[in-house]
C-alpha cells in the first residue's frame, strides 16, 4: 500500500511539472525589437545607453582610455558593468599544502537613473582596483606581497543627454596621474 502511494505521488509530481511546461508554451513570446519606453506602475520609463570612458591623465595628457557601455531605464533600478580578473594570492604555505585567496582586480561601474521635474539624474558608483607594479610599493620589505590600489567614488549628478560630461575626477595617491570618468547618455527610442 505504501509503495502504491509513493508511486502515485511521484506520478502527480511529474504530471504537475509537465502542466507547468505546457502553460509556458502558450505565453506570447517577446519580440526582439522592444520599445525603449516601458510602462511600470502606470508610468512610462525611458531607456538610455550609457557610454562611460575612464581616462588616466598624466602631465595634462591622456595616457590610457577604457570604454564601457550599459543600458539603464529611468526606474531607480541599478545597472552594472563589472570587468576584472580574480588574482590568486598565497595565504598559507606548509610543506606541500598551499592555500589561496582571490582578490578581484578591475573596474566596477553602477548607475541608476531617475527623473525629477523633467530632468534626468544619475547616481554613479565607480570602483577601480589594481595591483601596484614592482618598485611602486612604499616599503621594500613587503615586495613578496602584492599591494592593492583602490579608487572608489560615488555621487549623483544631473545628466544632459547627448552631451559628454566628466562626472568623477580623482588624483592617484601613488603618482601624479589623475583618473576621470566621463559619461554620455543617449536616449534609446
Amino acid at each position: 500500500m505504501k509503495t502504491v502511494l509513493r508511486i502515485l505521488m511521484v506520478f502527480v509530481a511529474i504530471a504537475s511539472c509537465f502542466a507547468q511546461d505546457q502553460s509556458k508554451k502558450h505565453e506570447p513570446a517577446s519580440t526582439a525589437k522592444e520599445s525603449a519606453t516601458v510602462v511600470r506602475e502606470g508610468v512610462a520609463r525611458s531607456a538610455y545607453r550609457l557610454d562611460f570612458k575612464v581616462y588616466e591623465i598624466e602631465n595634462g595628457k591622456r595616457t590610457n582610455e577604457r570604454a564601457y557601455t550599459m543600458t539603464a531605464r529611468v526606474s531607480g533600478d541599478w545597472s552594472r558593468v563589472n570587468v576584472g580578473t580574480r588574482v590568486p594570492i598565497v595565504t598559507k604555505e606548509k610543506s606541500k599544502d598551499i592555500e589561496y585567496t582571490y582578490l578581484d582586480v578591475g573596474i566596477d561601474l553602477k548607475c541608476r537613473l531617475t527623473e525629477q521635474a523633467g530632468k534626468l539624474f544619475g547616481e554613479v558608483h565607480m570602483g577601480v582596483s589594481s595591483i601596484a607594479q614592482p618598485g611602486q610599493t612604499a616599503d621594500p620589505r613587503v615586495s613578496t606581497m602584492p599591494v592593492l590600489r583602490n579608487t572608489n567614488s560615488q555621487g549623483e549628478t544631473q545628466i544632459t543627454p547627448g552631451k559628454p560630461q566628466i562626472i568623477i575626477s580623482a588624483d592617484d595617491v601613488n603618482s601624479k596621474k589623475k583618473l576621470q570618468l566621463e559619461l554620455t547618455a543617449t536616449r534609446i527610442d
